[in-house]
């Protein structure tokens, strides 16, 4: 999945997934759902900080969204971790990195700990080479996921908590754009599982 090519694959799932997206919205969301959702606010006025302001759900709560609705795991629709050597390019490395996070939320919420761990390792090397190593080193959240692999909800709090220290990181390193790229992968990759799982469970 370079980053044309897979935008070529999976853009025929993105209109069906606009659709999708509303309905789930509005059936099987309830508040605890309707929470994970980050809505983006424009602010007008003096309360009005940034004309760039923007917040970006995280994978986990996109996953979570699509977990809620009824939307099961599948095996093998993920993109694949070997695949990592193959991007080159640091735009494919930031959609991946996207990607790539949305497979380990998909992976963690269905408790699928060990491929979860096994996208972290994908994530913490694309995360160096567009230069975010500082948050993909960090020890002390590694030693919190290894920990966490047994339960699944510990396991979603430390996929919060590592999206966290990315925006963090990235909002005062002025770096936002880039977080803005690795988004598009993330959602992408999200609205492709549950339309592919849409269709599999009708078929």
């Amino acid at each position: 999945k370079n980053f044309t090519s897979q935008i070529m694959l999976k853009l025929n799932y993105f209109a069906p997934a606009v659709a999708l997206t509303l309905s789930l919205a509005s059936c099987g969301g309830g508040e605890a759902e309707k929470k994970e959702v980050a809505v983006v606010e424009e602010t007008t006025g003096a309360d009005a900080s940034s004309d760039n302001d923007y917040v970006l759900p995280p994978p986990i709560s996109i996953a979570r969204v699509f977990q809620g609705a009824g939307l099961k795991y599948i095996a093998g629709r993920t993109n694949e971790a070997t695949n990592v050597d193959k991007y080159s390019v640091k735009i494919d490395q930031l959609i991946n990195l996207g990607v790539y996070s949305t497979d380990m939320a998909y992976c963690a919420i269905n408790s699928k700990s060990q491929e979860a761990r096994d996208y972290l390792a994908v994530i913490q090397k694309l995360g160096t080479k567009v230069g975010l190593e500082s948050v993909f080193s960090n020890k002390e959240l590694i030693t919190k996921f290894d920990k966490g692999l047994e339960d699944p909800e510990a396991l979603q709090d430390v996929i919060y908590e590592i999206q966290d220290k990315s925006d963090e990181y990235m909002e005062n390193n002025d770096l936002k754009y880039l977080g803005a790229i690795q988004f598009s992968g993330a959602w992408i990759e999200g609205m492709y599982l549950a339309i592919d799982n849409t269709k599999q469970t009708e078929s």
